[in-house]
């Protein structure tokens, strides 16, 4: 066997090497197209409480009044 075709065989086997692993990551694409829509999911339920919350301390301002949620926030927060 010659040079060359020592060289032949190696490319030949890392070409199949690399349709092997290319295979084996197909078929993982199914879970990680869930696994980034469930996280997408998580994400805009997690939006819609944050927006929630940011509409009920609205309230609370109006509520109460500015200057007592600032002198509620200091007492707790000691400056």
């Amino acid at each position: 066997m010659t040079g060359m075709e020592r060289q032949m065989l190696g490319i030949e086997t890392k070409v199949g090497n690399l349709e092997s692993d290319l295979k084996e990551l197909k078929g993982y694409h199914p879970y990680i197209k869930r696994a980034l829509l469930d996280a997408n999911r998580m994400l805009t339920v997690t939006d819609q409480k944050v927006e929630q919350i940011l509409e009920d301390q609205k309230s609370i301002h109006e509520i109460l009044g500015d200057h007592e949620v600032s002198i509620r926030t200091l007492r707790r927060n000691p400056v």
